[in-house]
């Protein structure tokens, strides 16, 4: 047998070895943990920047207001909205747990329309110690997301770390969509679990109004658009002061991007931030990226090969069983609707998307927050 057939064989073997053993090591850490119950209930600011969200905040304001929570506010803030966005919160503002903030256009001009400043000047406003962020478009799936996710602040924590879940979708897309959240899902709470923790999702994420300050908010990476939530969390979580929680009844939910061209749009933005990670956590994230496209490739390679069809088909095999099982469990820890069946063909498709948004994100980086 060529040297060529081997070195192909021990690529397939090693990106096998590197995937399966990556993924029970964090994965399976998410699958066992179970929270400890905490009646610590901190008074709570909700901080909401809203662009162009009249349609979502009619929705979601009474739900975020309708929390079982003793002691909250709920930050509003109007960025430069162009709809009925501020007719919307004209409507809130005489309500006693309301905080409405608006960004005027000369400030946007001057910071280039960052989200990350209407942020700024929302938690500036806010006047409780411990903040949790949502977006206009997400709603929480209880009545208790704001009790559950503050509950993780004991025991001196700093920053929390939710599910941004999205609502089932048919299709394509849909499909795509809620196994890559699930997937990314899976690798957050996982290394953050592991006491290595490396991102959050601004959809669903808290941490303290002094950590922020302490820290000078987003100052290292204003200029960079996106990483609002990802990039502050890489900085400034460490294994002491971060904690996750998986209740289900503390996911937010939202609806998922409709087509691929908004797919694509989005992961631009989060891969535009990625390459900012501190070099640990891009190594880790790396290698196991790196480690799943060549399996792919190495074991279509191998078919090329009599001999090493029936490698190829049992290393495939251990892949599709191990990996099958653990994202189903997955999705029944973070109550994900996600059918098994299609688990092997979704990774395909979410492989060669990867692919493409990451090329299309060197090519094209974002110019403005949506």
């Amino acid at each position: 047998m060529s040297v060529f057939y081997w070195s192909v064989m021990l690529t397939a073997f090693a990106a096998l070895t590197v995937i399966l053993g990556y993924e029970i090591f964090f994965f399976r850490k998410v699958l066992q943990y179970r929270s400890v119950a905490s009646e610590f209930t901190p008074p709570v600011s909700v901080v909401v920047a809203a662009k162009n969200e009249a349609e979502n905040l009619a929705r979601h304001i009474p739900l975020w207001l309708g929390q079982n929570y003793p002691d909250f506010e709920l930050v509003l803030i109007n960025d430069r909205s162009t709809d009925r966005t501020f007719e919307i919160l004209e409507r809130w503002r005489d309500h006693p747990r309301v905080k409405i903030v608006e960004i005027p256009f000369q400030e946007w001009k001057s910071f280039k329309g960052n989200k990350k400043y209407a942020l700024t000047m929302g938690i500036k406003a806010a006047r409780h110690p411990y903040l949790l962020f949502t977006d206009a478009d997400c709603k929480p799936a209880s009545p208790e997301w704001i009790r559950l996710m503050a509950s993780r602040f004991a025991g001196n924590k700093e920053i929390v770390l939710g599910y941004g879940k999205y609502v089932p979708a048919d299709g394509f897309v849909g499909r795509l969509v809620q196994y890559e959240t699930l997937l990314t899902a899976l690798q957050y709470f996982g290394f953050a679990l592991r006491g290595i923790p490396y991102m959050g999702v601004g959809r669903n994420l808290a941490y303290t109004r002094e950590l922020f300050f302490r820290n000078d908010g987003f100052k290292s990476h204003f200029e960079i658009l996106s990483g609002d939530d990802d990039l502050f969390v890489n900085e400034n979580a460490t294994s002491l002061n971060t904690a996750v929680c998986l209740d289900s009844r503390a996911h937010t939910l939202s609806e998922p991007p409709r087509s691929l061209k908004a797919y694509l749009r989005q992961k631009r933005r989060h891969y535009s931030t990625a390459r900012h990670y501190r070099p640990f956590h891009k190594i880790l994230l790396g290698l196991y990226a790196a480690a799943r496209i060549l399996f792919w490739f190495a074991t279509g390679s191998l078919l090329f090969f009599p001999q090493g069809r029936l490698p190829a088909a049992g290393m495939v095999f251990v892949w599709i069983t191990a990996h099958t099982m653990l994202i189903c469990k997955g999705a029944k820890r973070t109550d994900e609707s996600f059918p098994c069946r299609i688990v092997p063909m979704t990774e395909w498709m979410l492989l060669a998307v990867q692919l493409t948004a990451g090329i299309y994100g060197l090519l094209k980086k974002p110019k403005h927050w949506d």
